[in-house]
């Protein structure tokens, strides 16, 4: 039966969520394979994992990439999400997508915050500034 695998008719066994079978006969039933999913059991196809997720071999749902990150369709690991346009950061994993300006912006910002601190100490240095 399709969507169900074992030796007789009497035995078969639906496919589990994540697997699928496409005919008839005792043959077992086969995995999505890589991008795709199946969340439920019994007949049915795997169904492509859409742009920005991705699915390893029998899986049951697709995951999302980062945030500010997408992967092609049908994408089959965390590897194939890399940053959206204007942002940038390591590609594939559990990256994180920042804006293409902002990792500077940042440094800047933690240099103006210690200017203060630099500034109380060099006058301390110079006898300006007490309790520094």
């Amino acid at each position: 039966m399709r969507g169900s695998a074992g030796p007789t008719a009497a035995s078969c066994a639906a496919c589990a969520a994540g697997s699928y079978k496409d005919g008839t006969g005792s043959e077992p039933c086969a995995r999505c394979p890589p991008g795709s999913f199946k969340q439920e059991p019994g007949p049915g196809s795997c169904t492509a994992c859409p742009a920005g997720m991705y699915a390893a071999a029998g899986a049951v749902e697709c995951s999302s990439c980062p945030p500010l990150s997408s992967a092609p369709p049908r994408s089959a690991d965390a590897a194939n999400c890399s940053c959206n346009a204007g942002f940038s950061g390591p590609d594939g994993g559990f990256m994180r997508c920042v804006c293409c300006g902002l990792v500077q912006g940042w440094d800047r910002l933690r240099a103006v915050r210690a200017l203060p601190s630099r500034i109380l100490q060099a006058g301390a240095r110079a006898g300006l500034v007490h309790g520094v």
